[in-house]
């Protein structure tokens, strides 16, 4: 009898470690949730006036998670592209990838650094920066034209 309630301590035991295992896991990628890899540019020559393009990869943590979308914002020279989900407390996990184009609408002129990160619920998750900058000129080349009027005129009396 004691032999068999040694052995169904030590099984319980190890149950709960295992469970407790299992869950640090889990909970592990939730903070990883949704980690960008990679992302490169697929519009030439970028412009102001045109929307910009780039494919985003990134890791698929939590197949629980709802995908919303790609969006960005601008802060300084630093071009950041988010990858937004939402989702809850609980990761159910998954390993994967996903891609999809990020179209950027607006960019002022200017050189940037550009990043990806993931945000889950409005929590952003590690980012990568993206090697090279992105250059972003403008439209319509400013060109100064001057035409000058060629008529002599004397102002004064005759």
């Amino acid at each position: 009898m004691a032999l068999k309630s040694a052995l169904f301590k030590t099984t319980y035991t190890t149950k709960k470690i295992l469970l407790s295992l299992c869950f640090t896991l889990l909970m592990g990628f939730a903070g990883k949730a949704q980690t960008a890899t990679s992302a490169s540019l697929l519009t030439t020559n970028p412009k102001q006036c045109e929307t910009i393009k780039y494919l985003v990869n990134w890791n698929l943590s939590c197949a629980n998670y709802s995908y919303v979308n790609l969006a960005y914002t601008i802060t300084g020279l630093v071009l950041t592209i988010h990858i937004n989900y939402t989702g809850g407390m609980i990761c159910q996990g998954i390993i994967g990838t996903k891609s999809d184009t990020a179209k950027l609408a607006g960019v002022p002129v200017g050189t940037y650094t550009v990043e990806v990160d993931g945000n889950v619920s409005s929590t952003a998750y590690p980012k990568i920066t993206l090697t090279g900058s992105l250059v972003v000129k403008s439209c319509c080349p400013v060109v100064a034209h001057i035409i000058g009027d060629t008529t002599s005129y004397c102002i004064g009396l005759n």
